[in-house]
């Protein structure tokens, strides 16, 4: 019962004194815990203290049996129960310690003592009573209790010992899953994040066990579980993997396409741009209010954009991190041409991705290709359009030794010089020798595959002939394979007619409702299967009232608005609107009653 003293063995590491046993006494037994506190430490405290740490038991208790306790075992399983001593409590120790940990686990415990010397032979956790009357004690409660499930769920139960790096990850989710993050100030979290600016560029696998390496794990299981849920963790911990196998075998069994290495590369790019509108699917944003851009996001210092006309560095690439190249522009009035090279004594097992960012704020994000570790970027406009280039450059090796630290030097060289291809601006329209026709965009060439793609979205007139040499210097980008949105369209085997909407192609369901939207019947353009062939077919449109997503619509008064997520965006001038490649011609004039209508989206600039 309560109130005799108990022996413990302790992690003597941790203990003022180096010793490793120390005295407890049980103090409250919970539903699903038993708290013990250490004899030296609890006597020494004068009466008001002692009475303060008992109130602080009886409230962590109840934390553990009413939220702990429950919302970790429905996502991450069970702890051994009854375990090792036959009783369906665990024990909790609160203990003093150097050094200020929050807590350990320590899996001798959950061995009998003839295979484990120092074995407590129990389900048991460690406590620093530094922390017991603090705010912080429940969230390190949670952390410790997931280490003593996942004792159960991969040692005990499938026989393998996990990566610290995912065990750790685990555990600092369990306190957000708890909600001890739930108010970011003063919060294990807020910490967290604020180690991970200080020092980004720490390797997610390789674990040194420092602030450092607990804050890049956060920062990746955050990102990882706003994006795929909290099953995914429950997928990881009954995975009879470890590490990224586990994570890779979670994504598979759960029917998503990306591995490991894609998630690890979107959230390298969240970390910088943290934007939930730049990229498909939102990936490039942490989606969860208190790691919103203002809390999280990379600040470059200032950064010594190429003034200079050319530089070179290298610098040594850990496995799995991230490292982040900022290169600004000085404003400039002239065109000027901007070539990056990066290049690394690997054939594969490198990943380069840059950022665009232009003179309106604007984001592009496109990968570098490498051929035998080496990849070449060029950009025009750099200081007239183009404000700044970010390139994020990881090393993600094939095999899953990731928690072997390989360090790997890789150069990047930059040139500035005055635009060597005339009147080439970013964006600009050019022919082939061999007939195609290309954007240039963020230093790639875009082949846009057939002449009604280009009309519906492009002009002719503002294409420009291009010799093999200059178009040689561009990487090849993604095709241009799809139709502007907005545009009427008539597939040619067919009497049907679709707008392009979207992305999508969404039948209008009768003559009535097309003449009600404004439609005109001369605009519907006759295009092949091929053309349609990368537009799933959306649902009919059969609402004459409101217009499908990517309209160009306008009131009594001057603004022109797109119609984009149930929203008008105002185009911001007549610049922005030819620069966005909109055509004139397809404005659709409606009633103040339809424009009133939409809520305002941000204006389109």
């Amino acid at each position: 019962g309560l109130a005799h003293a108990t022996q413990f063995y302790v992690d003597s590491t941790y203990q003022p004194q180096g010793q490793n046993k120390i005295e407890a006494t049980l103090k409250y037994a919970a539903t699903h815990a038993y708290f013990y506190v250490e004899d030296q430490w609890f006597n020494a405290l004068a009466s008001n203290e002692q009475e303060e740490a008992n109130r602080a038991i009886l409230n962590l208790g109840s934390q553990f049996d009413q939220i702990i306790y429950l919302r970790e075992t429905a996502i991450f399983g069970s702890e051994w129960n009854p375990g090792i001593d036959n009783d369906s409590k665990i024990n909790v120790l609160l203990t003093e310690m150097v050094q200020a940990p929050g807590g350990y686990f320590r899996p001798e415990d959950e061995y009998a003592t003839q295979n484990a010397a120092y074995s407590n032979q129990r389900e048991m956790v460690y406590l620093n009573t530094l922390y017991l009357t603090d705010t912080k004690e429940p969230a390190y409660l949670a952390h410790e209790f997931q280490h003593l499930i996942t004792f159960n769920q991969k040692n005990r139960l499938r026989n393998i010992d996990d990566e610290v790096w995912i065990n750790e990850a685990r555990s600092q989710y369990a306190i957000t899953l708890c909600g001890y993050n739930d108010v970011y100030r003063g919060s294990d979290l807020e910490k967290r994040v604020n180690h991970f600016l200080s020092q980004p560029s720490d390797s997610l696998t390789n674990w040194q066990n420092n602030a450092y390496d607990y804050a890049s794990v956060t920062m990746f299981v955050h990102y990882l579980v706003s994006h795929y849920g909290q099953s995914i963790l429950t997928q990881i911990i009954q995975s009879d993997k470890t590490g990224i196998a586990s994570v890779n075998a979670a994504l598979n069994s759960m029917g998503y396409t990306e591995t490991f290495a894609d998630v690890f590369t979107n959230w390298l790019v969240a970390n910088l741009v943290n934007n939930c509108e730049l990229g498909v699917g939102q990936v490039y944003c942490y989606l969860s209010s208190n790691l919103n851009y203002n809390n999280l996001h990379i600040a470059f210092g200032d950064v010594a954009g190429p003034a200079v006309n050319s530089a070179s560095f290298t610098r040594l690439a850990q496995n799995w991190a991230g490292d982040w190249h900022r290169f600004s522009a000085q404003p400039r009035d002239y065109q000027a041409f901007l070539n990056l090279q990066f290049s690394v004594s690997l054939e594969k097992g490198f990943q380069v991705v840059y950022v665009v960012t232009d003179k309106d704020g604007r984001q592009r994000i496109n990968f570098m290709g490498l051929d035998l570790g080496r990849g070449s970027l060029n950009f025009n406009d750099f200081g007239t359009k183009i404000t700044q280039i970010d390139l994020i450059v990881s090393q993600q090796p094939e095999s899953d030794l990731s928690n072997f630290l390989s360090l790997k030097p890789f150069t990047i060289s930059v040139a500035v010089q005055n635009n060597s291809y005339g009147s080439l601006a970013e964006d600009s329209l050019v022919l082939a020798q061999n007939g195609k026709v290309y954007l240039l965009r963020d230093g790639q060439k875009q082949w846009i595959n057939s002449a009604t793609i280009f009309e519906s979205r492009y002009q002719w007139s503002d294409v420009k002939s291009i010799t093999d040499g200059d178009l040689a210097v561009y990487q090849e980008g993604a095709l241009i394979n799809t139709l502007a949105d907005g545009i009427l369209v008539r597939p040619v085997n067919q009497d049907k007619v679709y707008v392009i909407s979207g992305g999508q192609r969404r039948w209008i369901s009768s003559a009535q409702v097309f003449m009600a939207l404004g439609y005109q019947w001369n605009k519907i353009i006759a295009v092949s299967d091929n053309d349609l062939s990368h537009h799933s077919y959306g649902l009919a449109i059969t609402d004459s009232s409101i217009h499908p997503e990517g309209s160009l619509i306008k009131g009594s008064g001057p603004v022109v608005y797109l119609v984009q997520n149930s929203t008008k965006r105002a185009i911001k001038s007549v610049e922005v609107f030819n620069d966005s490649n909109f055509k004139w011609d397809r404005i659709i004039t409606v009633s103040d009653q339809e424009i009133g209508q939409y809520g305002n989206g941000a204006i389109v600039i």
